[in-house]
C-alpha cells in the first residue's frame, strides 16, 4: 500500500488495517503526525516520529501543531514505513 497525504485540511484521520503488508505512508514535511499502532510483527521506519509509549509515536510538535494528521493501523507481519516530503 503506497499512501499520500496532502495538507489542505487543517485535521485528517487515516484508519489502516492489514494483515501481511508493506505499507508506505508519504507525509508532507509541514504535517505534524500521531501514530497509534496495534501491531503484530512489524517492522517500523518512522521518519521523525518519537516513542510516546503505549504504541503511539507523535511528531515533536503534534500538540502545537495547526495541520495534523491522526493515523490508527491494525497490522499483522508487515513493513510500515512514514516519509516525509
Amino acid at each position: 500500500i503506497m499512501l499520500k497525504l496532502g495538507d489542505k485540511v487543517d485535521f485528517n484521520e487515516v484508519s489502516i488495517d492489514s494483515g501481511a503488508s508493506s505499507i508506505v505512508i508519504r507525509v508532507p514535511n509541514n504535517l505534524a503526525v500521531q501514530l497509534k499502532l496495534d501491531s503484530g510483527l512489524t517492522a517500523k521506519n518512522l521518519a521523525d516520529l518519537s516513542d510516546k509509549g503505549d504504541n503511539t509515536f507523535e511528531s515533536k510538535d503534534y500538540d502545537q501543531a495547526s495541520k495534523k494528521v491522526k493515523i490508527t493501523g491494525k497490522t499483522g507481519a508487515a513493513s510500515l514505513t512514514i516519509e516525509r516530503y
